[in-house]
């Protein structure tokens, strides 16, 4: 099945993990999944170096996980107000997160043949692991 953040029915549960301590979001208690058949457009909110080859207008998504922002997290891009892209900083290292699929399913189809999709994952990596 499809895992995601805290996970359907609570099956991942980031949240509860050491992980929670490096994300730059706040993951929910429960289940996390927003359904958006409809489409929804994610909007950058705050330039961020790791985005900065991207366009203003992105393709839609049908779905993503919700999160809520945390102090000292950096939240780029919003999706229906939620973080959806988001940096942070634990010791030495870098975070992000990505709150949606990086491939079909809540992913759109045009999002996966974007032209921007390459650069987009590129710019995230190249950020987090940049000393």
């Amino acid at each position: 099945g499809y895992m995601s953040f805290t996970g359907i029915d609570a099956k991942t549960r980031y949240g509860q993990t050491a992980i929670k301590d490096i994300l730059p979001v706040k993951c929910l208690e429960g289940d996390d999944r927003e359904e958006h058949p409809e489409g929804v457009y994610p909007v950058t909110v705050k330039e961020h170096e790791a985005l900065k080859n991207l366009p203003k207008e992105w393709p839609h998504f049908l779905g993503y996980n919700k999160t809520t922002a945390i102090e000292g997290g950096d939240v780029a891009v919003t999706i229906n107000g939620d973080p959806f892209i988001a940096f942070g900083e634990f010791g030495k290292g870098k975070s992000a997160v990505f709150t949606s699929d990086c491939a079909p399913h809540w992913g759109s189809p045009e999002f996966v043949a974007w032209e921007f999709y390459d650069e987009l994952w590129k710019g995230i990596l190249d950020y987090i692991v940049k000393k």
